[in-house]
């Protein structure tokens, strides 16, 4: 399932890749966008956050632009962002800390047309903090079970190398050269001599 996040600014505004790291770096998040024109790109952006790439779906939403003028007739005279993000708790919340970013940065409200949410200016930080770091305990969760998970498999591979190197080549028991022995197309068939 995708969701989509969206920060509705009143006036018309323009932000920089380098403002929203900078703004990030304020709120307590490090994170480093892919430099683009924030006005004209249109689909994934990358981010790299935590020295791991990852990235999001981006879309600047133009004064009167019909994503926006879908959720309420209210919003045809403001602009703003949207993220969409495909239920990767990593991916959230970078997407979330952009978002965080670019509210602060414009006065900007928020809005979860998935879930009908919608904060105001005022609100916007507190509620993106919290969101922000549930994903964030999440996506650690999440590397905590791979990485048991990875541990889990290796564990096992190195026991089944470790039984294999014990049974050795002379004691693997030899099977027996009848008709059972041979494949199904060769019983079906007979063998090609």
């Amino acid at each position: 399932m995708s969701l989509e996040n969206i920060i509705v600014v009143e006036k018309d505004w323009s932000l920089s890749t380098a403002d929203i790291e900078r703004k990030a770096k304020e709120l307590g998040y490090q994170i480093s966008i892919a430099d683009c024109d924030l006005k004209t790109h249109s689909g994934f952006l990358p981010v790299r956050h935590e020295d791991i790439d990852t990235g999001f779906e981006y879309y600047f939403l133009a004064r009167g632009s019909d994503d926006l003028t879908s959720l309420d007739s209210h919003f045809a005279n403001y602009s703003g962002c949207m993220t969409v993000t495909r239920g990767d708790f990593h991916e959230a919340s970078v997407a979330l800390i952009f978002l965080n970013s670019v509210a602060d940065l414009t006065n900007g409200a928020y809005l979860c047309p998935n879930y009908d949410i919608l904060k105001k200016p005022g609100e916007v930080r507190g509620y993106l903090d919290n969101e922000i770091s549930a994903c964030l305990s999440e996506w650690t969760k999440e590397e905590q079970r791979k990485s048991e998970r990875e541990a889990r498999q290796e564990r096992r591979r190195k026991e089944r190398e470790d039984a294999s190197r014990l049974i050795g080549e002379d004691d693997k028991p030899e099977l027996p050269d009848t008709d059972k022995s041979r494949g199904l197309f060769s019983r079906l068939f007979g063998r090609k001599k």
